[in-house]
C-alpha cells in the first residue's frame, strides 16, 4: 500500500502543527497538479472532488520529482505518494486524515525481464506501510 501525503511550504499556516491534514483543509490553497492524463492528475482531482472542492492549479507538471520541489518553494500544496518525497525537504510533510492510499500491484503472464525484475526487488525492499485502517482508497 501506498500512502500519499501532502506537502506545503514551510511557511503555511498548517506547517506549524505534526497533525495529519484533512483534505478540505488545502481547499483555498494554491495547487500545485499533474497534467491531464497523469495517473496522479485524476487521484488528486477525484480525491479533492470527494472532499467537496476543485483545487485551484497554479502551477502544472508531468513529473512527480518536481511537483515536492516546487510546493515546497511556495508555488502552492501538492500530493505526493510518501516514498517519492526526498529525505531532507525543506517543505512540511504531512499525513491525510482520513488516510489517501493506494495498492501497488505488479503482474505478467510470463518470466520477468532483468530490469523489471530488478525493479521489482527495489520496490519490495521500500518500508511500505500496511493498509491503514480507515482509509480513502484509491481503486
Amino acid at each position: 500500500w501506498e500512502e500519499f501525503v501532502a506537502v506545503l511550504p514551510a511557511a503555511d499556516p498548517l506547517a506549524a502543527t505534526n497533525r495529519p491534514i484533512e483534505l478540505p483543509d488545502l481547499a483555498d490553497r494554491d495547487w500545485v497538479l499533474f497534467g491531464p492524463g497523469h495517473g496522479l492528475s485524476t487521484l488528486i482531482l477525484d480525491a479533492c472532488a470527494r472532499a467537496g472542492f476543485t483545487p485551484r492549479r497554479t502551477v502544472q507538471t508531468s513529473q512527480v520529482a518536481a511537483a515536492t520541489p516546487f510546493a515546497a518553494a511556495g508555488l502552492g500544496v501538492t500530493l505526493v505518494p510518501s516514498n517519492v518525497v526526498p529525505k531532507g525537504t525543506d517543505a512540511a510533510i504531512r499525513s491525510l486524515q482520513p488516510p489517501l492510499v493506494r495498492q501497488l500491484v505488479a503482474y505478467t503472464r510470463q518470466d520477468w525481464p532483468p530490469l523489471a525484475d530488478a525493479f521489482l526487488h527495489v520496490l519490495q525492499a521500500q518500508p511500505w506501510s500496511a493498509r491503514p485502517a480507515v482509509a480513502s482508497v484509491i481503486p
